[in-house]
């Protein structure tokens, strides 16, 4: 069998979160986009870096503890890696160029220090498996094998409103 493409991601992202809370439990659905960011991928021996975009949207349930924490996980119903850069614009090996989009979805965790008024302080852990792949040149999905995993630990800052 063919050894899995593993990959990090790393830039910046925004994201927003529409849900109910009642009490300390809390859910909804949740969406985020990485901007400007960079996918590390590795297979075997060969290590590509290549400029992306991607979104991932998904339902998240989690709980406000009363010592001024939440905690959280999240599903990630669809998740996608589009290349922002031509093939061979970097002058080596593309993981993905602007031609395909990765899809897949994974699941998250995280926790949140909310002590700050109007302001909460985030470290979530979140992994998605891509075993899609729709190419631009080919009207058709085909299926990625092997699957491409990636990980992706988020520092953010969040501006929760309750209404």
């Amino acid at each position: 069998t063919t050894p899995a493409t593993t990959g990090e991601t790393n830039g910046i992202g925004v994201g927003a979160r529409l849900g109910f809370q009642y009490l300390g439990l809390m859910g909804g659905v949740q969406y985020d986009m990485g901007m400007g960011s960079e996918l590390e991928a590795t297979n075997t021996t060969v290590t590509t870096k290549d400029d992306i975009k991607k979104s991932h949207l998904g339902v998240f349930v989690g709980y406000n503890l009363p010592m001024m924490l939440r905690l959280w996980g999240t599903y990630y119903l669809d998740s996608k890696i589009e290349g922002d850069e031509a093939a061979g614009s970097d002058a080596g090996i593309d993981a993905i160029d602007s031609t395909n989009t990765w899809k897949g979805g994974g699941y998250g965790l995280g926790v949140g220090f909310t002590g700050l008024p109007f302001l909460s302080i985030n470290l979530e852990y979140k992994t998605f498996e891509y075993d899609e792949q729709d190419d631009t040149d080919d009207p058709t999905d085909t299926t990625l094998n092997p699957v491409v995993e990636s990980s992706e630990i988020v520092l953010s800052v969040s501006f929760p409103i309750n209404l």
